[in-house]
Formats: C-alpha cells, structure tokens, sequence
C-alpha cells in the first residue's frame, strides 16, 4: 500500500473493521505512511489519518496502543495531537513516547510532569535532550528518584539556579551528591559548597575532580561555616519575628480560633501555631514548647480545655501536633486515651492550671493536679 497511491478507502474500511487484526494493520500502515511517505502525503490526507486514529485510539486493545507508541516514537513527522495523546496516557504506553519522541516541546512535557505520575517524570529524566525548562520542572517535582535519574543524565540541561538549588539539596539527599559531583556542568563554587557535607571518599574526588587546593579549602570552609552559622541564627531570628508580628495582628483581631491553628498545623507551620497558642492561651514561648514537647501530651490536651476547644478540633491538633519524631501517634488507642482523658478534665480546673503555668515554671507537678 506505501508503494502506490494512498487508497483512503481500504484505510476507512480497516477503521470500520473490530477486529484485533484490522485494529494492528491499520495503526501499520498509518504508521508506515507516516515514516515512509510523510512528504508525499497531502494535508487531507494527513488530517484523516489523524482523524481516524483520534476516534479510535480510546477503542484500542492495550497492545495495540503500545504497537502504536512503539512506532511513532522516532517518527518526527507524527502530528503533535497524536504524540501527546499517547505521552499522557498509562505508562505502559507513554514510556517510548516520552524517551525517544522529537515532537515533544518543553510546552508539552511540563504539562504531563505536572499531572501525571512519578514513571511518566522517569521518562522525560531520561530523554536524550532535557531543556533547562524541563529540568527546572522534574527539580520543582520533588521526587528524589526522579531527580537522580536527571542528574545522572549527562544530556540533560540544567540552569545554574536549578543547579544550585539541588545542590543544596543535596545536604539531607544523599543519592543526589554523587552524580552532581560527576556532572561536567557543576560550577566549581558549588563544588566547594558540597565539600562541607559529602562523604570522605566523595571529597577525594572532589579534589581531583576540580583541581582543588586542600589547604585553601580548609580555610575557605571555615569562613563558610562562619558565614552560614550566621545567616541560619538571622534566618531563625527573623522567622521568629514574622511569626509574633503575625500571631501580634491575629490576635488583637480576634481571628485566633482553633480552625486556624489546625490549618497552620496541616501547613506544616510549628512555629507560627506555637506562637498563636501562646498568645491565645497567654502562655511565654518557653512554655508552649514545653507544652507542646511533653511526651505524654497531657499538657497539650489540658491547654485544649481551659480554652474551652471542642474535642473534635482537639483530636485535629493533638493528632496534627504529633505526626513526625518521637511524639509521633503510632498506636490508634492513644487518641482514645487522649480523649478520655480530656473529658475527665473540668474546663475550671484545666484553666487554674494554665493560670499557675503562666507565672511558675512547675507546670509538671500541675499536670497531676487534673483528670485521671
């Protein structure tokens, strides 16, 4: 058929055909039409192979999507509709599209790392050409296998803020250390910056890698660490700052209620809940984090109390304050404990706590003053 005129008959007869069969020989001679004779093809008759598959391709048994995607993924003469049905659908489809296909634009593969899964953001980290724009995108995505995969991949274009954002990174993310030192495209500044937290035998490598003096590294890092001390203490100090100016406005607003310090909570801001409790409750920050460190959270539930908050929105702070390290709720009765605990407290009494705790630092000892 790909020797002769394109009979658009025998292709709308194999479209109108159900079977298995017709479905696999219509997607090859489409495809080898495509490949083979994609400058003869005129306009209407590239728009009706489109439009066949296009109405088709939800109908397809899984291999022949496969087939289909398996053949047009080195084709750059594929219509772009095409292309990018198949790059967002099941990975098991999607995967040689997303490797190997040149009609993929960056507008098109941010997308699909936006929205579909952590495999179809392995592909793209794989391709042969990743833009800056693309590596900016899997960066942004946060997938630790994912960002590996990039990194690894020497034909990959990373820009130097992304660069240095993984380089950063790479402080609490182990695997990212070696393939950023083995990168030909990592800046030497950066290179230095990572001897502060890489292994022994990476820091070897290091050194020869980038023709590093030991000696004036050493003297380099200690002003580093001088410099960096300072800045996380004026970072520190100035989070704490915009925490009390916030808490500072919400409160004389009236706006501090147990729904917002949940949803500071489920934000992951521990810092700025601490400083609305100790403004609603009037407690020093000393105490809060007290409060909110005691093993038991007994203190936690009687603080909940004495502000009069309804156990369905202390069960949301008592669960939320305790979702990581060792406070974290493991065991589903401890909740149950918590609860009952709570209704065994009478709001008076919580409340005389809280008052003692605001001027004496036993809080301990008035814990076991309350409930059973």
């Amino acid at each position: 058929m790909t020797d002769g005129p394109i009979d658009l008959r025998e292709l709308i007869a194999l479209a109108a055909d159900t079977s298995t069969e017709s479905r696999k020989a219509l997607v090859a001679v489409i495809a080898d039409l495509f490949a083979d004779r994609s400058e003869a093809i005129t306009d209407r008759e590239r728009a009706l192979m489109t439009e066949i598959l296009a109405r088709l391709i939800g109908q397809f048994e899984r291999d022949v999507w496969q087939d289909l995607a398996a053949r047009f993924a080195d084709n750059p003469t594929v219509p772009s509709d095409l292309v990018v049905m198949l790059a967002n659908d099941e990975i098991c489809v999607a995967e040689p599209i997303l490797r190997r296909s040149r009609v993929l634009e960056d507008e098109e593969l941010v997308p699909t790392i936006h929205h579909r899964t952590i495999e179809h953001q392995i592909a793209i980290a794989r391709r042969r050409h990743v833009s800056e724009r693309v590596s900016a995108a899997l960066a942004e995505a946060a997938n630790e296998d994912v960002i590996r995969i990039l990194l690894e991949n020497e034909d990959a274009t990373i820009s130097a803020a992304t660069m240095a954002f993984l380089v950063e990174e790479s402080r609490r993310v182990d695997s990212y250390q070696e393939p950023l030192l083995h990168r030909h495209d990592l800046p030497v500044d950066l290179a230095r910056r990572m001897y502060l937290w890489v292994s022994a035998a990476l820091r070897e490598h290091l050194i020869r890698q980038f023709q590093i003096d030991p000696e004036a590294l050493d003297e380099s890092l200690e002003i580093a660490a001088a410099e960096l001390t300072e800045q996380v203490s004026a970072e520190q100090r100035s989070h704490r700052e915009v925490a009390e100016r916030l808490a500072e406005r919400l409160s004389d607003a009236m706006l501090v209620t147990p729904d917002l310090l949940i949803r500071t909570l489920r934000q992951g801001e521990v810092g700025l809940f601490e400083t609305l409790l100790g403004r609603l409750a009037r407690l020093r920050p000393e105490r809060v984090q007290s409060i909110m460190t005691e093993p038991s959270g007994r203190s936690l539930t009687i603080v909940c109390r004495a502000l009069n908050f309804g156990k369905d929105k202390f069960s949301s702070i008592y669960l939320l304050s305790r979702q990581s390290g060792e406070s974290r709720v493991r065991d589903p009765r401890a909740l149950s404990r918590k609860l009952k605990f709570y209704d065994s407290i009478d709001p008076a009494d919580a409340l005389k706590v809280v008052t003692l705790w605001r001027r004496s630092p036993d809080y301990l000892n008035a814990i076991e003053r309350v409930g059973g």
